[in-house]
C-alpha cells in the first residue's frame, strides 16, 4: 500500500473549487465527473463507496475522535480489501479511522469555495457556475483565487468571471446597532 503521508500530501497540492454543490459546475456534478475519469484512466475503481482513493472531507464536527468540518482524508485499502481513511491532524499528527466511525462526510475531489477557506495549495481549478448567481460575487472570487500558492485555473464557459468581478455583497448585520 502507498504510504498515506505522501499520498495527502500530494492531495494537498491541488484543489478543484466550485461555487455551489448542486447545479452546473458544481461539487456534486465535478466529484461524478472526476471519478469517472479516473476509473476509465484505471486509477481508481470505484466498486462500493470505500474505494482505494476516495478523498473525504468532514461535514460535521466530532471532538471525541478530533475531526472537525473541513477535514481531509483518503481512504486506502489495503490487499484485502479493507479500508481505512487517513487523516493529517493539526498538530501534523496521521490518524486512520474505519470508515463508519467517521462522522458526515462527502467526496471531496471537488469542493466549495467556502470550505476551502483557511487552506492553500499550489495550484487549482475554479469552476464558475454555468449561470449568473448571487453567490458568485467579488469576495468569493478573491476567496478562490488565494488559495493558490502558485497557478490558478478559471473554468469559466459561460462568461461569469466579469460580472462576478462587478457584483459585491453588501453585509447588512447590524451589528453596529446591536453593539449601541
Amino acid at each position: 500500500m502507498e504510504e498515506p503521508e505522501a499520498i495527502l500530501e500530494a492531495f494537498s497540492k491541488f484543489k478543484l473549487l466550485c461555487v455551489t454543490n448542486q447545479g452546473p459546475n458544481s461539487v456534486a456534478e465535478l466529484n461524478q465527473r472526476v471519478e469517472t475519469i479516473l476509473a476509465e484512466a484505471g486509477l481508481i475503481e470505484p466498486k462500493g463507496h470505500w474505494y482505494h482513493g476516495r478523498p473525504v472531507i468532514i461535514t460535521q464536527n466530532s471532538y471525541p475522535l478530533g475531526l472537525f468540518n473541513g477535514d481531509i482524508g483518503v481512504t486506502l485499502t489495503d490487499k484485502g480489501g479493507e479500508a481505512l481513511v487517513y487523516f493529517r491532524s493539526a498538530e501534523g499528527e496521521l490518524k486512520s479511522f474505519q470508515p463508519p466511525r467517521l462522522p458526515g462526510h462527502k467526496t471531496a475531489y471537488a469542493l466549495t469555495v467556502h470550505k476551502s477557506q483557511g487552506s492553500e495549495c499550489d495550484g487549482l481549478l475554479f469552476a464558475l457556475p454555468g449561470r449568473m448567481m448571487p453567490l458568485l460575487s467579488r469576495e468569493l472570487i478573491y476567496t478562490a483565487v488565494t488559495r493558490a500558492r502558485r497557478r490558478i485555473v478559471i473554468l469559466d464557459g459561460a462568461g461569469l468571471l466579469e460580472q462576478g468581478i462587478g457584483l459585491s455583497v453588501e453585509r447588512d448585520s447590524a451589528l453596529k446597532e446591536r453593539l449601541g
